[in-house]
C-alpha cells in the first residue's frame, strides 16, 4: 500500500475517485485513510487505474447504485 494519502485519485479512465479519509467523525476521531473510496463510473478504468487502486489498498468493489441508477 502506498504511504500517500490522497483526497483525490489521480487516476486516467475514472473521475471524481475520492479517499474518505481524514474526516471528522464520532468521538474526535477521524476516518481512516485507504479504507474507503468513491468515485463515478467504473466503466473507464485503465490498467493504469487498477495498478494504482490495488496498490493503494483497493481489494473489494461495492457497488451502491440503485436498480433505477444501473
Amino acid at each position: 500500500m502506498t504511504d500517500r494519502n490522497y483526497i483525490r485519485l489521480p487516476l486516467e479512465g475514472i473521475t471524481n475517485c475520492r479517499d474518505l479519509g481524514g474526516y471528522a467523525a464520532l468521538n474526535q476521531s477521524i476516518t481512516e485513510w485507504h479504507k474507503l473510496l468513491r468515485s463515478s463510473d467504473l466503466s473507464l478504468m485503465t490498467e493504469s487505474d487498477k495498478e494504482m487502486l490495488y496498490n493503494y489498498g483497493v481489494r473489494t468493489v461495492i457497488d451502491l447504485r440503485s436498480d433505477t441508477e444501473l
